[in-house]
C-alpha cells in the first residue's frame, strides 16, 4: 500500500500497548482508520438526520486523509422535537388552528438508535362566542362576538360604524362578554344662516316739567334686524343645542325713551262745595281711590273744563257724555245701568278711568293742560 501503509496488526497482549495509544487518532490509511470509518458510515446510513455517506478518503500524493461527518447526539434531537412542538403550539394559539397534523408526523418519527421519541397531541385553545346587545339608530340589536374581543372590533365586525363625535356608553377597549349592554348616541351637527329681530330697550328719565305719575314717550323704540350663522347640535336626530358663530345687523335697534313726571303742579283753586252736589259727591269718593283732598282741586278743574259738572252734558261732535265726558257715554254702563241720569254712577266711572289711565287727578290735569284732552 505504499510507504504510508499501516503496519501489520499485532495481537494485544498485556504490556504491549498502552491506554494512551488506544486514545490516539489512527494514522490515515491504516486499518484502524478504515475500520472506524466503515462503522461511522453504517451508523449514518440508518440516521434520519445525517447523510448516508459521511466518510470519504481523498488521495493526494499517496496520502490518505479521513473525514467523518459529525452526528448529533440523541439529546439534540429530543430538544429539536420539543422546540418544534412549542412552535406549533404557539402558531395554534395565535391562529386558532390545530397542531394534530404536525404532532402526528412527529410521533411517527423514530430515532435510528431505537430510543423513544414521542409527542403528545396538541390542540388549539377553546374559542367562546358570546352575545351582547347594542342600542343604536333607534333600535336594539343582538351582536355575536368572540369573548374577550375589544368592543371596537366587535362593533366593526358587526358593521356598526362609530363616528368620532358619537357617544358610546362604554370605552371602546372594553372586552366584550355575555349580557353586555351598549348604547350609542349619534351626534350630528348642522350649520345654517337665519334672520333675526332684536327687541328695543326702554329707558326712563325724570322730567320736572311733568307732574308726578305722568309718563310721556319722548322717542319711540324700533326693533333691530340682522342675520346670524348658527351651529345646531342633534342627539339621535333631536335638536339639543344652538351656538351662534357669527352675527351681523342690517338694522340696529333704537331705544324707546319715556319721560316720567318729577314735578308737582300747583292745584287749581276751587270754590266752596255745595252739600249734595256732584262736586261734593266726587270729593267724598277721593279717599276710596287712595287720594287725599289735595287732589280735588285738580279734579275740579278738569271736570269743570270738560262738562262744568253737568251730568247731562253732551258733545255734539264727538259724542262724549256726562260729567267725565266718557267717549262713548255707554262706557259708563260698567258702573251702573243708570249712567245716563245718575251723577254718582258717572263720577264713580270717571274716577276709575283716571286711576287706571293716569294714576291721579293731578297727572290727568297735567296731560289735559298739555294736549287739551285727557
Amino acid at each position: 500500500m505504499g510507504r504510508h501503509s499501516a503496519p501489520a496488526l499485532r495481537p494485544l497482549t498485556p504490556g504491549s500497548i498502552t491506554v494512551e495509544q488506544l486514545a490516539e487518532k489512527p494514522r490515515p490509511g491504516s486499518r484502524r482508520a478504515r475500520r472506524l470509518a466503515q462503522q461511522a458510515q453504517k451508523k449514518a446510513a440508518t440516521s434520519a438526520f445525517f447523510p448516508a455517506n459521511p466518510y470519504a478518503e481523498y488521495m493526494n500524493e499517496n496520502l490518505v486523509i479521513s473525514k467523518v461527518a459529525v452526528s448529533s447526539p440523541l439529546t439534540v434531537r429530543r430538544v429539536f422535537g420539543r422546540s418544534k412542538l412549542a412552535v406549533l403550539g404557539l402558531v395554534a394559539a395565535t391562529s386558532g388552528l390545530t397542531v394534530m397534523a404536525g404532532a402526528s408526523s412527529l410521533n411517527n418519527f423514530a430515532p435510528a438508535d431505537g430510543s423513544n421519541f414521542h409527542l403528545g397531541a396538541a390542540s388549539a385553545p377553546m374559542i367562546t362566542k358570546v352575545d351582547f346587545t347594542v342600542q343604536v339608530d333607534g333600535k336594539t340589536q343582538k351582536v355575536e362576538a368572540i369573548a374577550g374581543t375589544s368592543l371596537a372590533k366587535a362593533l366593526k365586525a358587526a358593521d356598526i360604524l362609530v363616528q368620532e363625535a358619537d357617544e358610546v356608553s362604554l370605552p371602546l377597549d372594553t372586552p366584550v362578554k355575555a349580557g353586555l349592554e351598549v348604547k350609542i348616541v349619534r351626534i350630528t351637527y348642522k350649520t345654517l344662516t337665519e334672520n333675526f329681530t332684536q327687541p328695543f330697550e326702554t329707558v326712563e328719565k325724570a322730567d320736572a316739567n311733568l307732574t308726578a305719575g305722568e309718563r310721556v314717550v319722548e322717542q319711540h323704540g324700533v326693533e333691530g334686524a340682522g342675520t346670524r350663522t348658527v351651529r345646531i347640535t342633534y342627539r339621535d336626530g333631536a335638536e339639543t343645542a344652538r351656538e351662534v358663530q357669527a352675527e351681523s345687523y342690517t338694522k340696529a335697534p333704537v331705544q324707546q325713551i319715556v319721560c316720567v313726571g318729577a314735578g308737582q303742579a300747583a292745584a287749581p283753586a276751587s270754590g266752596p262745595v255745595d252739600p249734595g252736589s256732584a262736586r261734593a259727591i266726587a270729593k267724598s269718593m277721593l279717599a276710596s281711590y287712595g287720594w287725599g283732598e289735595d287732589q280735588f282741586g285738580y279734579l275740579d278743574a278738569l271736570w269743570q273744563r270738560e262738562s262744568k259738572w253737568n251730568h247731562t252734558a253732551s258733545n255734539g261732535s264727538s259724542g262724549a257724555y256726562g260729567i267725565p265726558q266718557a267717549l262713548p257715554g255707554s262706557k259708563m254702563a260698567s258702573a251702573g245701568a243708570d249712567w245716563r241720569t245718575n251723577p254718582s254712577t258717572q263720577i264713580s266711572w270717571g274716577l276709575g278711568y283716571i286711576k287706571g289711565r293716569y294714576g291721579s287727578p293731578a297727572a290727568a290735569w297735567a296731560h289735559s293742560q298739555r294736549v287739551g284732552w285727557y
